[in-house]
């Protein structure tokens, strides 16, 4: 766990593209570049990438479900983000518990 992290963004426009580099004891040992492209955000195009990559799509549905679920069996208990909450939120989290 002892490395420094470098990030870098290129200016945002057509294409964005981001890297990080890990460095441990002065030695370059991680080197990624992620490059995107832009396009519209529509329902259209959501729905053509969502139909495009439907296992992918899929298995990262499943995952954040199953381990909720677990987190749920092991009786952890559900708290909300302290910013996200509302009086309604409050109200219903009231109501659950009595």
């Amino acid at each position: 766990m002892d490395h420094v992290y470098d990030w870098g963004f290129s200016e945002p426009g057509k294409t964005l593209s981001v890297w990080m580099q890990n460095f441990s004891e002065g030695k370059k040992v991680f080197d990624v570049k992620l490059e995107g492209q832009r396009w519209p955000w529509s329902s259209s195009m959501m729905t053509k990438v969502l139909f495009r990559n439907p296992c992918v799509t899929l298995a990262g549905w499943l995952a954040i479900y199953w381990q909720a679920t677990k987190l749920k069996l092991r009786g952890v208990p559900y708290v909300p983000h302290p910013d996200a909450e509302t009086d309604g939120s409050r109200i219903e989290e009231k109501a659950k518990n009595s």
